[in-house]
């Protein structure tokens, strides 16, 4: 049975398990054993349930909608933007520590979830580029924040750091893709940034871990 899945939540399969993301709720649901019963098709727009008590689990966590909506995922990540290596500069200490400027100005760090992933979603100058490279604009930008980004103020949290340079970037008439990922045994949920298939705020080696389960 082909079911869809409602409009904002998003699905993976990982190893024998089923995770998805309500995006309206900010809440992960975690189906151990799940993947044997329902397969996840169209980009993760819908499910194919062999089971109906797996029909059911979704009906009641509310995560069954009534059309499928297309789902658009960034291509896997494949390299990365090189890390910094030159000496901080004492404009840098002071840039990081102004640097949350851009996401208090802009008042949507605090705002729900949703709210985040929705202006995420809004792109200024249309559709995002999967093929895209990044261009020296781009990677300009990205340098400056590696260099500022150890002196932010409330750093450590990726969803901060994929939302402020996303900012950023933006501000530079640049755009990226801000992925969500997921991995289990231990559960853990992760985001960063892509142009293309080039991770701009992360290493490679560390994302192999996560499997993508939504692109904003």
């Amino acid at each position: 049975m082909m079911t869809p899945l409602a409009a904002r939540v998003h699905g993976a399969t990982v190893g024998s398990d089923l995770v998805f993301l309500d995006v309206a709720r900010d809440a992960y649901v975690c189906l151990a054993g799940a993947a044997e019963a329902g397969r996840l098709c169209d980009g993760g727009a819908q499910i194919e349930i062999a089971d109906r008590a797996l029909h059911d689990t979704l009906e009641q966590a509310g995560l069954i909608g009534e059309i499928a909506i297309a789902r658009h995922m960034a291509p896997l990540a494949a390299r990365e933007l090189g890390r910094l290596r030159a000496p901080v500069a004492p404009t840098d200490v002071l840039g990081g520590l102004t640097m949350t400027w851009a996401s208090a100005a802009a008042r949507r760090y605090q705002a729900p979830f949703a709210d985040l992933i929705g202006w995420a979603q809004h792109r200024p100058w249309g559709p995002h580029d999967p093929m895209a490279e990044p261009c020296d604009r781009a990677i300009a930008v990205v340098t400056r924040f590696q260099r500022r980004w150890p002196w932010a103020v409330g750093r450590g949290l990726c969803l901060h750091r994929a939302f402020l340079l996303l900012t950023l970037l933006r501000q530079a008439r640049c755009d990226a893709a801000w992925v969500f990922g997921v991995r289990t045994y231990p559960f853990e949920a992760h985001c960063w940034l892509q142009i293309g298939a080039t991770v701009l705020d992360d290493p490679l080696t560390r994302l192999t871990a996560y499997t993508p389960l939504m692109t904003a």
